[in-house]
């Protein structure tokens, strides 16, 4: 969401301060790229230091693969993924960028760094869905759309 970008690169920023194989800057560019602000809350998180450590490219390709979108651009995964429950698809990129991850040399020095900024990464990311999810309950509950039994 356009709304959570700024928040986003912060925590991005963040992360890539503590990593000692990060690449410099560019966090608008990859957000702006990666389509971001039409990704639900959380999710645009999850998929912009995705991006950050593993590229474009292998980041939109998981996307899609994540929402079943066959040979997807960035914009066409950022619809697609706005279709599906965004913890589901954090749990799917999840698991892809694991796997990219063990595959690339520096995995042996610098495993554990790179898997707990991914933890630290997700639980941020779940936390800002939850939030949303337990904001649109709350507006449902107000207006009595919803009825406890």
């Amino acid at each position: 969401m356009e709304s959570n970008r700024d928040l986003c690169i912060q925590l991005v920023e963040a992360e890539e301060a503590k990593d000692p194989t990060a690449v410099a800057g560019g966090l608008l560019l990859l957000w702006d790229a990666l389509c971001c602000s039409r990704l639900p809350t959380g999710l645009d998180l999850f998929i912009l230091d995705t991006a950050a450590v593993c590229g474009i490219g292998p980041t939109v390709r998981w996307l899609g693969l994540a929402c079943s979108a066959v040979d997807p651009t960035p914009d066409l995964a950022a619809d697609a993924a706005s279709q599906h429950p965004a913890r589901v698809v954090i749990l799917d990129v999840e698991s892809f960028r694991k796997r990219a991850l063990r595959s690339i040399p520096g995995w042996i020095d610098h495993h554990t760094k790179w898997v707990n900024r991914l933890l630290r990464i997700k639980r941020q990311a779940v936390k800002m869905v939850n939030r949303e999810l337990e904001a649109r309950a709350g507006a449902l509950c107000g207006d009595g759309l919803l009825k406890s039994g």
